[in-house]
């Protein structure tokens, strides 16, 4: 009996590696600093170390990635090129807001930092963001007071905050 079964012939096209070859160009080195210093440091998803790394690249293109606690990671393509200067990858992450919830025996008015921002209701629904400031120290953490006002009734008091967590506290009124 004859096989009656076509052959066909796929013709591929070459698959475009963004890397060069091995042994096909020297290996330069690169310096990635991320704030804050705590911040993982990956290239091509592989753990390079924390805040300050110098790495030996081939030629081409490399997933960088910066990520800390707290913070809004940053990605992106880096092209190495095959000479001349390799300038420092140098990225400060922004931190994420902390959010905070606040209790009171009675429904108030909520203040941080002298600002009203809701109600004691209100927070207990939608929690108040709280904006973290970059500063030099680097700190996820900030100390906010939170002060509760009903009619001629307040109370106060200091509550710490951390970037990208959620925070709940209990505000007492003053005795009269």
């Amino acid at each position: 009996r004859r096989d009656t079964r076509e052959t066909r012939i796929h013709f591929v096209e070459p698959r475009h590696d963004p890397v060069p070859p091995r042994g096909r160009l020297e290996l330069r080195e690169v310096s990635l600093v991320a704030f804050p210093f705590a911040a993982k440091i990956f290239v091509n998803r592989v753990f390079r170390g924390h805040g300050r790394a110098t790495v030996a690249l081939r030629p081409g293109r490399h997933r960088v990635r910066f990520d800390a606690a707290g913070c809004a990671p940053w990605e992106d393509w880096v092209s190495v090129p095959a000479n001349g200067e390799i300038a420092p990858i140098r990225r400060s992450l922004p931190w994420l807001p902390a959010y905070l919830t606040v209790h009171a025996s009675e429904d108030a008015d909520v203040y941080v930092n002298g600002s009203r921002m809701s109600t004691t209701s209100e927070s207990a629904r939608r929690p108040i963001r709280v904006q973290i400031a970059d500063t030099a120290e680097g700190s996820p953490h900030r100390l906010v007071e939170v002060r509760v006002v009903r009619g001629s009734r307040d109370g106060r008091k200091a509550v710490k905050v951390t970037a990208g967590q959620s925070t709940t506290t209990t505000v007492q009124f003053s005795s009269p």
